[in-house]
């Protein structure tokens, strides 16, 4: 599987504008095929940065997303953006078990209540 990042830097007067163009492209990135997920996310300290996160089945499925219409649109807001795009893409080898965030407070409780802070000095 891969995970690609890509992280857009817009021009202030740009954002409804990128923000309108990625909306316009997501529904069909999702139904290409090989693609698992694709979301959108705006960084909370710099309003104009939006980063664009896809998850892959193959190498051959993204490379094929790199020639579609979709890419070549996302490829287009250059002029939006203050700096050039940033994207990287990563391999993933193993996908650990989900965690249990639940147990993780109750052991985290417990050794509060008896003085274990959790820390090896």
């Amino acid at each position: 599987m891969l995970l690609v990042i890509i992280s857009l830097d817009t021009l202030s007067s740009k954002v409804l504008e990128m923000r309108q163009t990625l909306q316009s492209i997501l529904d069909s990135i999702k139904t290409e095929p090989g693609c698992i997920r694709r979301c959108v996310f705006m960084d909370i300290q710099k309003e104009n940065r939006f980063i664009l996160m896809e998850e892959w089945k193959t190498r051959g499925s993204l490379e094929k997303h790199f020639y579609s219409h979709q890419f070549s649109i996302l490829l287009g807001t250059k002029t939006l953006l203050t700096e050039p795009m940033d994207m990287k893409v990563l391999t993933i080898v193993n996908i650990e078990r989900p965690f249990d965030f639940a147990s993780l407070r109750v052991d985290n409780e417990f050794k509060k209540n008896n003085g274990n802070s959790g820390c090896v000095q």
